[in-house]
């Protein structure tokens, strides 16, 4: 359950309702008991997983079966129990059947995945095709009003498919999660995705360190990431495992002949943006002076020469 404006608890049920397809209940600490929601098939079935609690104060949350097409949705719940279907999954371009619940952004937005991506239709016997889900599972974006993007389309087996859980947002601002299956040795990774869908597969399991992650992933102290595998590991029964974010930096070096050297650490052999102003308080005097390309060690530098007469500078790296 989540705890959500008015001092109320929020949660789902999976089944049961008068249809059988779930609910959408609150509780109060002292155990009073409200349904808020019936699912009907038609606005959505099956409500597996918890709700995330939206930047206007409304709840959001998926269903893996249900809606227009049968293949699940995305919802808004207010407080007094009004319910909007945002999205219909049709498995044709936005996915099949979520498998997780969605994650609130640092812009407002919501982030979600589907295990599937789209259907393909097998002819068993003449005049009789059924519909089974294919392809190896999206990351999507939607907003509060209902405006869908799908960022990625998890179609290199080598980076890891099939996932199954929702995202955790890191202490960067960007997504981390996991994949069942897929990967170098075929047993799931943990990857890193941004706002605008750039996906970086950060570690293979490779059984020795788990196998078949399903679960989220949770923030830790010192800001790594904690997690667990259901199987591999020692006796082949599942591991708990710590993952360490990269070391983000950005370092200052002042230099003769009026430059100065701005040292930067990411992820290796991606791109980031160097950032200046002389003025803090105003956001819009940020400049780009340019893009550094981090090598295998995740380090990167820049020359910044505009540096004269100046009292103050400041710098931020960012991805593009």
């Amino acid at each position: 359950m989540i705890w959500g404006p008015g001092g109320n608890f929020y949660g789902t049920t999976a089944s049961g309702g008068p249809n059988g397809d779930g609910t959408l209940f609150s509780v109060t600490t002292g155990g009073t008991l409200t349904t808020l929601t019936n699912f009907s098939g038609a606005n959505g079935a099956g409500p597996v997983f918890g709700l995330t609690l939206g930047p206007d104060g409304n709840f959001y949350g998926t269903t893996q079966t249900g809606g227009s097409a049968g293949y699940g949705t995305v919802f808004r719940l207010t407080t007094n129990g009004t319910l909007t279907t945002l999205v219909n999954f049709n498995g044709t371009n936005n996915g099949v059947s979520p498998e997780a619940g969605l994650t609130l952004g640092p812009d407002g937005k919501l982030y979600g995945t589907t295990s599937a991506s789209y259907l393909l239709a097998y002819t068993v016997f003449p005049g009789f095709t059924i519909n089974l889900p294919s392809g190896n599972g999206t990351i999507f974006q939607v907003t509060t009003s209902g405006t869908f993007t799908n960022l990625v389309d998890l179609d290199n087996y080598a980076a890891g498919i099939s996932p199954t859980a929702s995202l955790t947002l890191g202490p960067d601002g960007n997504f981390y999660g996991t994949t069942y299956t897929g990967g170098s040795t075929g047993v799931g990774t943990i990857f890193q995705v941004t706002t605008n869908g750039r996906l970086t597969t950060c570690v293979n399991f490779n059984n020795t360190n788990g196998a078949y992650p399903l679960a989220s992933l949770t923030v830790g102290p010192a800001n790594n990431l904690y997690g667990a595998a259901s199987s591999g590991g020692a006796g082949g029964n599942g591991t708990v495992f710590e993952f360490g974010l990269p070391p983000y930096s950005i370092t200052l070096v002042g230099s003769g002949g009026g430059y100065y050297t701005v040292f930067a650490g990411s992820y290796p052999n991606t791109t980031n943006r160097i950032w200046a102003t002389t003025n803090l308080a105003s956001p819009s005097s940020w400049q780009m002076l340019g893009t550094i390309i981090m090598d295998d060690d995740g380090l990167g530098q820049l020359l910044d020469t505009n540096t004269a007469d100046i009292p103050a500078k400041y710098y931020r790296l960012s991805y593009p």
